[in-house]
């Protein structure tokens, strides 16, 4: 449970830095459902 926390918790800053580095127009990197399945993956 721990490994994937922390897997989780990676994959997420990964997703956040990408899409600081984008522009405001840009198509987003980080979406909500994509969180949502991370979320339900680790109930």
């Amino acid at each position: 449970v721990i490994t994937e926390c922390s897997e989780a918790e990676t994959w997420l800053k990964g997703k956040k830095e990408q899409q600081d580095a984008l522009p405001k127009y840009a198509p987003p990197v980080l979406l909500s459902a994509d969180v949502k399945r991370k979320a339900e993956t680790l109930d």
